[in-house]
């Protein structure tokens, strides 16, 4: 997902925590653009704030269809 975070938002990430987003695939089939998630590592979890905007309607479907080439399956069904 082509997610940002606000800029005053600190990003004291390391690689390999995990971000667990509940209701993402609604939220972007809904026309959604901001969701709260939980970021999970060593430390703990802690909540942050997502933002996916302007995203057009091909773009959802092409991130809900789990990739370019599904998307294209999809179509010619």
């Amino acid at each position: 997902m082509p997610f940002t975070i606000a800029q005053d938002t600190p990003f004291e990430y390391e690689v390999g925590d995990m971000v667990f987003i509940p209701g993402i695939r609604q939220a972007v089939l809904d026309g959604k653009e901001e969701i709260d998630a939980k970021v999970i590592s060593k430390a703990g979890v802690k909540d942050i704030h997502l933002f996916f905007q302007n995203l057009t309607k091909d773009e959802r479907e092409i991130l809900t269809d789990g990739c370019l080439m599904n998307y294209y399956a999809n179509q010619n069904k």
